[in-house]
């Protein structure tokens, strides 16, 4: 799971202009928030991604949760109204995945898996 954050930081640091179009896609986000999002999400991302990485603490496995939480909700408001928009995670990855058949469906259903299992090692614990 670390592993997997730490990629999608790395995505978005590595291209900031496309994660920015890719958060106005979602057709959610004021214009105004896009430069504080653009910094903080993938650094958030990133260094979430590294503690679980580095670590067992529930404090970073909690951020992982909230993370795809807000992942689930995005992807899944975009699919809801019929939106046509590569997600931002993964770069040129996730946008070819979104044109797609079914793309957009399966990337809801993979992080949907990704929540569950997180939600699942939180009661464990």
């Amino acid at each position: 799971m670390g592993l997997l954050l730490v990629a999608g930081a790395y995505f978005k640091i590595a291209d900031p202009r496309d994660f920015t179009k890719a958060l106005r896609g979602y057709s959610v986000f004021r214009e105004s928030w896009l430069p504080f999002l653009q910094r903080t999400v993938p650094s958030l991302e990133g260094l979430v991604g590294c503690l679980l990485l580095l670590t067992r603490s529930r404090g970073a496995l909690l951020w992982a949760i909230l993370l795809f939480s807000g992942f689930v909700t995005l992807l899944g408001w975009g699919w809801w109204r019929g939106l046509a928009f590569t997600c931002g995670c993964f770069g040129p990855w996730d946008s070819w995945l979104h044109r797609q058949p079914g793309g957009l469906e399966l990337h809801l259903l993979g992080n949907l898996l990704i929540l569950g299992g997180l939600l699942r090692c939180w009661w464990r614990d």
